[in-house]
């Protein structure tokens, strides 16, 4: 994966097949991810921020790249949270597999556990909680 051009909210990179897609970073804090130059939305990562006595954290809640199919397994779930760092200028966490969903109504389902458990050993996530 190449990054084309971004700027404070928005990253275009060009997939090694050739496909182009870009990240925005909207609200609070959601990436969504689309395909470039359509309305076409591939999906989205979307976190909460959780007040604490340290300054407060993100919590990935909800993550998904499948509403259009040939896009999982790219990379682009990991530029997703790399860009969700750049903009918390801090750590992300994820919740855990406990096989229910939590009070925020996070819960990794699929293929989110690995993709979850390969970015904390890569620390691109910070933790679980």
């Amino acid at each position: 994966m190449k990054l084309l051009k971004e700027d404070t909210d928005k990253k275009i990179y060009e997939l090694n097949n050739g496909k182009k897609i870009v990240l925005l970073a909207q609200g609070d804090l959601t990436i969504k991810v689309g395909i470039l130059g359509t309305s076409d939305q591939i999906g989205s990562f979307d976190f909460n921020f959780i007040d604490d006595d340290n300054g407060g954290i993100y919590k990935l809640t909800h993550m998904f790249l499948d509403e259009i199919d040939g896009y999982l397994g790219q990379g682009i779930g990991r530029q997703c949270l790399l860009f969700a760092k750049e903009h918390t200028g801090g750590g992300i966490f994820c919740g855990r597999d406990t096989g229910e969903e939590a009070d925020d109504g996070s819960h990794l389902t699929g293929d989110g556990t690995g993709f979850a458990m390969k970015m904390l050993e890569e620390k691109i996530l910070s933790g679980q909680i």
